[in-house]
């Protein structure tokens, strides 16, 4: 028998992303991040977010209009509103107080970091389209070990 908190304590556990930032100067800077990935309670209380979100990935590859940049914008920002505070673990994601060495106020962040931290934080937690080939590449279909006769 396995004690269930031995699967499922590595599932939360914090991972380091990074993230690049041009400054004004456009020089390229590297941000580490500590975060935790998503939880599924999380996804379930903004499932109708998360499914705005899945139906704007099925979308392909293709060039988004400005229209569609427009609202995925706005199917975004809710998310985005949730997902980093409750996922940056250091520094701090909030929504109030003021950006100091442990914590970074929400509003103080650039368009760019926030985009690309909610997408290190998806491609962490499995949710992109790499993360569910692996999960499916790594389905391993169980054997069935035949019964010993009885005698």
């Amino acid at each position: 028998m396995v004690n269930p908190s031995t699967i499922f304590r590595s599932k939360s556990a914090p991972r380091k992303v990074t993230t690049t930032y041009k400054d004004e100067k456009d020089v390229e800077i590297i941000l580490d991040w500590i975060v935790r990935p998503l939880s599924p309670r999380l996804m379930v209380q903004n499932y109708k977010h998360f499914a705005a979100l899945e139906k704007l990935n099925n979308t392909g590859e293709k060039e988004l209009a400005e229209q569609e940049q427009i609202e995925t914008l706005e199917k975004l920002a809710p998310l985005i509103d949730v997902v980093l505070p409750y996922c940056c673990v250091k520094p701090n994601i909030v929504m109030e107080g003021e950006t100091n060495d442990t914590q970074i106020n929400i509003d103080d962040m650039n368009v760019e970091t926030l985009m690309a931290l909610f997408s290190a934080i998806f491609e962490s937690s499995g949710l992109t389209k790499k993360g569910e080939d692996e999960r499916k590449n790594s389905e391993i279909p169980l054997s069935v070990k035949p019964s010993q006769p009885s005698v």
